[in-house]
């Protein structure tokens, strides 16, 4: 069995979240709540130039998150729209 992650939401991202409706709401929970148990589920991908950074797609929205293994640690950094996402990073 693989360990468990614990995941911490950056406070932007959480309002990003409560911006959305309630149908991405629940979908951006389900992926938290995934990322606990595998933080690199299939579909992710590395960002790159940023290292230790990775994005996960729901629908249109992109979740942006750093994995720190030595700690078990998923911190997730933005939630945006696929246009603007990497705006700010």
């Amino acid at each position: 069995m693989s360990p468990t992650y614990s995941v911490s939401i950056k406070k932007d991202a959480v309002k990003a979240i409560a911006a959305f409706d309630r149908t991405y709401q629940r979908r951006i929970a389900e992926v938290l709540r995934t990322l606990a148990s595998d933080p690199r589920p299939r579909g992710c991908a590395p960002l790159k130039g940023i290292p230790d950074t990775w994005r996960v797609r729901v629908g249109d929205i992109r979740i942006v998150y750093e994995i720190n293994d030595s700690v078990l640690l998923v911190h997730v950094v933005r939630i945006a729209h696929r246009r603007d996402v990497c705006r700010k990073l």
